[in-house]
């Protein structure tokens, strides 16, 4: 049984992971930002494992390490980082605003990594942990009406490149996930 800790779970993908991972009995680590939606998700994954939960934003730094460092001590040994939690924005370059373009950078770039490193010292001192990145194909490629998305999929899978081989001594895989459109 491992403990696998989720961001974005309460909706979409991390929602659907969730629920996947409950069912192989796996310990999660819930995080959104839904206070309701958390306890709900709570209440119905905890009749299949144990789940802990946390409301937090993972933009904001303070956010991220106090609630890493508010998990009780049978909680800290995380094996897996689902970095789920993202946005999309839909428009034409050109027509897209600066507050957000940094909106969505902060939340799909700056805030895995910040999930990462608050995690990482913990993995190390294990010497062990897996860290999961949702990307996007679109990272592979600029898509139309989506330049800006595909920019911020393809900074944090770049990110994610370079933190594999500088983890790697301590047996931390790290790896994106890209994934095509999905109604969520």
């Amino acid at each position: 049984m491992k403990t696998i800790f989720i961001t974005g779970a309460t909706s979409g993908i991390g929602k659907a992971t969730a629920i996947l991972l409950a069912k192989q009995k796996n310990r999660l680590i819930l995080c959104g930002r839904n206070k309701t939606i958390l306890e709900e998700l709570k209440t119905e994954l905890s009749k299949e494992t144990e789940v802990f939960t946390l409301s937090f934003d993972v933009r904001n730094s303070d956010e991220v390490f106090a609630a890493i460092y508010s998990l009780p001590e049978d909680w800290k040994n995380i094996d897996v980082l689902i970095n789920n939690a993202g946005m999309g924005m839909v428009g034409a370059v050109e027509d897209s605003k600066k507050e957000e373009i940094l909106r969505l950078f902060n939340l799909n770039l700056v805030g895995a990594v910040q999930m990462m490193s608050a995690v990482l010292p913990n993995m190390r001192e294990n010497k062990f942990g897996k860290i999961i990145n949702v990307s996007s194909i679109g990272s592979e490629m600029g898509l139309p009406f989506r330049g800006f998305y595909s920019a911020s999929k393809s900074a944090l899978d770049k990110v994610t490149e370079a933190m594999r081989y500088e983890v790697y001594p301590w047996n931390i895989h790290v790896c994106s996930l890209h994934l095509g459109d999905i109604k969520t």
